[in-house]
C-alpha cells in the first residue's frame, strides 16, 4: 500500500526557541511574490525565465531541525577555530568571514553518538547534514554548522545576485507560483539537526518548506540560505530532482534572519532503520541501482552551462581535502583515540590527482532521497544541498559509502549504521563502485584511497563533536561515546590500507 502523501513524518510543534512571526512571512509572500519576477531592493522588477516545473513536492524532512545554542567553553579550555563556511564549501575565502559550526559534524556525531534512536533521528553526513564536512570543501570544526553567497562577502561568482543588496527583500521565482489560499498555514518543525532549521507550513492545498538559520546566528556565511537557493535554482533545469524553489528573502527585519521557501516533495524518505516501503529484495535491488542512476546524473552535469561554474575552487579537489581533513583531525585529538598518522600519511603517499572537476553533492545517501508516492522505486527528490560544491566524482561516492553499512559488514560497525543500506536485497559496496564506474567510465583502480579517505572523514566529523564535549564545550550526553567510533573507523581504515 503506498504511503500517504499528505503525511509528512518528523514534523512537529514549533520549539519556543526556534518560532516565528508567520504572519510577516505570509505578508511578505504575498506582497513579494509575483510569478517569475525578482524583486530588487531599488524596487526594480526583472523578468527571468522559468524553470521547467518539477512534478514533485520535496519533504525537507530529512533536514534536521536544531538549535546551535551551545555553552561557552570552560575558562582556559582548548577550542578549535571553526572551518569558515567557504572553507567548508571549498570556496575561495573572504577575508573578515566569521567561522561556522559544523553540520555535518553535529549531525554526524549525533546519530554516532545515539546508533539506537529511531527513524527521523540526525545523521552523520559527511558533509552535509553534517554537512559539516568538507563537504564543501574543508572539514567542519568541532562543532561548527554544516554544508554557502551572494555578493562580494560570498565568493560565489555565478552565485552571486548582484541586483540585491545586504538587507534588501529579494525574491526570486523559479517557476509559476500558484497564489496562495486565504489564512495563515499551519507551521510545524521537523525535528533533530543542528544546523539550519527547517520548518513545513501547510496551506490549506500545499505545503511549502521555509529554511532560515538556527536563532542567534551572526555569520551569514555559516549558513547561507542564499546560496543553498541557488545551488537549487540552478540546477533544476537540468537536474529534475531539487525542489521548486519559491522565494529567497534577505530582509532581516521579516523574521530576524534571511530565509527561502520552497516546495514541499511528496512522498517517503528512508530513514535509518527502514526503507519506509514494502519491497521484495529484488525489488531493493534495483532502488539501490537507481539510486546510482540519479548520482550518477548529478555529475554529469555541466557546471558551467548550468551557472555554477563558481561554486568551488575546482582542481586539486583531492590535494585540499587530504590536507585540510588531516589538520582538522590533528586539532581535535584526545588522549582516547588513535593518532591516525599511519592513515594520514597513506592517503598523501597514495593521493591520486582530480579525475574531473563536477558539481558533487558531498551528502548523498539514501536518507537524502524522497520516493514518489506512487511508485516507491522511482526517486523523485534529493534533499541537503548545503555542501554541495565543485569536486572529483570519486571522492564524492567514496564519502557516500563510508555511511554504507552492509548486511555482511561486522556487529560493531553495523551498530553505528545510520540509513537502511543493509536491508534485504540492498547492493553492497563493491557492486555499486562497479556499476557507477561502468556508467561513467572512469576507473576505481586506486578505489582503496577513496574508500579510506571516506572512512578518515567520517572519524574526523566524529571526532571533532566529541572534542567539544570532552572539553566541555557542549553538555549533549550523546556525545559522550563518540571516541568509539573514531577507533573503530581507524582500525577499518587500516584493514583496507593493509589488503
Amino acid at each position: 500500500m503506498p504511503p500517504n502523501p499528505n503525511a509528512v513524518e518528523g514534523a512537529r510543534p514549533v520549539r519556543t526557541e526556534d518560532a516565528f512571526d508567520i504572519t510577516a512571512v505570509d505578508t511578505w509572500l504575498r506582497s513579494t511574490a509575483s510569478p517569475s519576477l525578482h524583486s530588487t531592493s531599488a524596487g526594480e522588477v526583472v523578468q527571468e525565465p522559468a524553470a521547467p516545473a518539477s512534478s514533485s513536492l520535496r519533504s525537507t524532512s530529512d533536514v534536521r531541525a536544531g538549535s546551535s545554542r551551545e555553552p561557552a567553553p570552560a575558562p582556559g579550555s582548548p577550542s578549535l577555530r571553526s572551518a569558515s563556511a567557504e572553507e567548508l564549501r571549498d570556496e575561495p575565502s573572504v577575508a573578515g568571514s566569521s567561522s561556522l559550526r559544523s553540520t555535518s559534524g553535529e549531525r554526524a556525531a549525533r546519530a554516532l553518538a545515539d546508533p539506537a534512536s529511531g527513524p527521523g533521528s540526525s545523521s552523520l553526513r559527511s558533509t552535509s547534514d553534517v554537512g559539516a564536512g568538507d563537504s564543501r570543501e574543508a572539514g567542519p570544526a568541532p562543532g561548527s554548522s554544516s554544508l554557502r553567497s551572494a555578493s562580494e562577502e560570498r565568493a560565489a561568482g555565478a552565485l552571486a545576485d548582484p541586483a540585491s543588496s545586504p538587507g534588501s527583500s529579494s525574491l526570486r521565482s523559479t517557476s509559476e507560483v500558484d497564489p496562495l489560499p486565504e489564512g495563515l498555514p499551519e507551521v510545524r518543525q521537523f525535528s533533530g539537526g543542528a544546523s539550519n532549521l527547517t520548518y513545513l507550513l501547510r496551506y490549506p492545498d500545499r505545503d511549502l518548506i521555509l529554511r532560515r538559520p538556527p536563532a542567534g546566528t551572526k555569520a551569514k556565511g555559516a549558513h547561507d540560505m542564499g546560496r543553498e537557493y541557488r545551488i537549487q535554482q540552478q540546477l533544476a533545469p537540468v537536474f529534475p530532482y531539487v525542489p521548486r524553489m519559491v522565494a529567497h528573502c534577505n530582509d532581516d527585519s521579516v523574521i530576524g534572519s534571511e530565509f527561502y521557501v520552497m516546495e514541499r516533495i511528496a512522498g517517503t524518505i528512508p530513514r535509518r532503520s527502514e526503507l519506509g516501503v514494502e519491497l521484495t529484495p529484488e525489488q531493493t535491488r534495483q532502488l539501490g541501482y537507481r539510486l546510482i542512476d540519479t548520482l550518477v546524473d548529478l555529475h554529469q552535469v555541466d557546471p558551467v552551462a548550468a551557472g555554477l561554474g563558481d561554486l568551488g575552487k575546482g582542481e586539486g579537489f583531492v590535494e585540499r581535502q587530504v590536507g585540510g581533513w588531516s589538520g582538522r583531525y590533528r586539532k581535535a585529538k584526545t588522549w582516547n583515540v588513535p593518532s591516525f598518522e599511519k592513515v594520514m600519511a597513506w592517503l598523501e603517499a597514495n593521493r591520486p590527482g582530480d579525475v574531473r572537476i563536477c558539481v558533487v553533492h558531498n551528502d548523498f545517501r539514501l536518507d537524502n532521497v524522497v520516493l514518489a508516492p506512487d511508485d516507491p522505486l522511482k526517486i523523485v527528490g534529493v534533499l541537503d544541498w548545503e555542501l554541495a560544491t565543485l569536486g572529483d566524482p570519486l571522492m564524492d561516492l567514496g564519502s557516500a559509502l563510508a555511511y554504507w553499512v552492509q548486511a555482511d559488514d561486522d556487529w560493531a560497525f553495523r551498530r553505528f549504521r545510520l540509513q537502511p543500506s543493509d536491508v534485504p536485497g540492498m547492493i553492497g559496496r563493491d557492486e555499486i563502485v562497479r556499476y557507477y564506474c561502468e556508467k561513467t567510465g572512469l576507473d576505481a583502480s586506486n578505489w582503496a584511497f577513496y574508500e579510506v579517505f571516506g572512512l578518515f572523514r567520517l572519524a574526523v566529523i566524529a571526532q571533532q563533536i566529541y572534542y567539544r564535549y570532552h572539553h566541555k564545550q557542549t553538555r549533549n550526553p550523546r556525545f559522550k561515546n563518540l571516541w568509539l567510533p573514531v577507533n573503530l573507523l581507524e582500525r577499518r581504515c587500516r584493514k583496507i590500507m593493509s589488503r
